[in-house]
């Protein structure tokens, strides 16, 4: 019984591990998640290197990378709450855009001709217009979640085609609910589809009133990106070893876990992870609509407590609460169906807890080594597990 267990556990630690590494192969190809306003600027778009975050292809003459030159670039959006696709084509160097509107265009992949082709829909704009100084287009187009194949068109002055790859690009638009931890100094892991973080699909059980989805995470200086974080609020000053919050609950029953980076194993200082001992301050605990709010107790180092601190909280299906559940990843991080994850900075006083603002950076490991070491891991387990298996078998033999 114990090896079919341990077969078990290390079967599901191979399955994690071998998905990770796919997902974390490549970068997504996943527009920005965001709105824009399409009008005579594009102040409002991150376009500029060497973060040009907004970023999503090159576009070269004739759609021929191979042999033509870049003469644009493209820029995508994409807000859930809308299903809209916002699209920014920049002409690079001191190209400048023709303001033609019927150069201007999107086209999505329907099907295949008789002849191999590919056969191409144009999108249909709901709004575009032409920067003041002649270098960029914006234009926003209605678009449902889920994956296509695009091409982006326009035209460069005084009559020269600026297009994406003419075979194509994948464009992935999948709307889940995201923590926004900071992204500039640290070390926090986790907060996009490319690293593996924490992400729900949304459904009718959530933390506090409403929930955000967005096309991928996006990181935010004071954690509050997310407007509709309002399930968890800290109560008292944290400063008599034991700390409590007041959690509300939407749709029923529920699973809840908390984190909170506090500790650098020596004294009350974050090092921007949740892995140090007691940072798991939630571990499990069962909430429900019929009983919110609820005020949860947790036990705290003795000491005193400032910050600003970090704390994230996921809302998980009440069976994320079952004594057979086996975590095979830290549940600070990956995909849940259902519930939501919500992120808060918090300062605590001699009275009373505050928001405050700190930052912190992401460091995530070459994808390659990401891969090989899920493939090692995988290959030794899969051995291990035989072996198991067949020890068991033995014992049950001369049993």
């Amino acid at each position: 019984m114990k090896a079919t267990r341990l077969i078990i556990i290390l079967t599901l630690l191979a399955l994690v591990l071998t998905s990770f590494s796919l997902a974390s192969a490549a970068n997504p190809p996943i527009p920005t998640p965001g709105s824009a306003v399409v009008n005579t600027n594009y102040d409002e778009w991150d376009w500029e290197p060497p973060n040009n975050y907004d970023f999503f292809a090159h576009m070269y003459e004739a759609g021929d990378p191979a042999n033509h030159d870049n003469l644009s670039d493209l820029f995508l959006r994409y807000d859930c709450e809308t299903s809209t696709l916002f699209a920014l084509m920049l002409a690079v160097d001191d190209y400048l855009i023709l303001q033609n509107e019927a150069d201007l265009h999107l086209w999505k992949k329907v099907g295949v001709k008789p002849d191999g082709s590919p056969s191409w829909e144009k999108l249909t704009r709901t709004a575009y217009g032409w920067s003041s100084d002649g270098k960029g287009a914006e234009s926003s187009y209605d678009l449902t979640p889920g994956s296509y194949i695009f091409k982006a068109h326009v035209n460069i002055q005084p009559s020269r085609t600026s297009q994406t790859d003419k075979e194509g690009f994948e464009l992935n638009v999948t709307c889940l609910d995201y923590g926004d931890l900071p992204d500039e100094s640290g070390k926090f892991s986790g907060y996009t589809l490319y690293e593996n973080g924490a992400r729900h699909e949304k459904g009718d059980l959530f933390l506090g009133g409403q929930i955000n989805v967005e096309v991928d995470g996006k990181p935010d200086a004071n954690a509050a990106k997310d407007e509709y974080d309002d399930g968890i609020v800290p109560l008292g000053n944290w400063n008599d070893g034991e700390g409590e919050v007041q959690v509300t609950v939407t749709g029923g029953e529920a699973c809840l876990y908390g984190w909170m980076d506090f500790w650098n194993g020596t004294t009350y200082d974050p090092d921007f992870d949740f892995d140090d001992p007691g940072e798991e301050i939630i571990s499990g605990e069962l909430v429900s609509t019929a009983a919110s709010p609820q005020v949860i107790k947790f036990s705290l180092p003795a000491g005193e407590i400032g910050g600003p601190y970090f704390a994230r909280f996921r809302l998980f299906s009440a069976d994320a609460c079952g004594d057979q559940v086996v975590a095979v990843l830290p549940m600070y991080q990956g995909l849940a169906v259902n519930g939501e994850v919500e992120d808060y900075e918090w300062t605590f006083g001699p009275n009373a807890v505050s928001m405050a603002g700190f930052t912190a950076n992401t460091e995530s490991m070459p994808s390659i080594w990401v891969a090989f070491v899920a493939l090692i891991s995988l290959a030794a387990i899969t051995i291990l597990a035989m072996v198991l298996r067949r020890q068991a078998a033995l014992v049950t033999d001369k049993s």
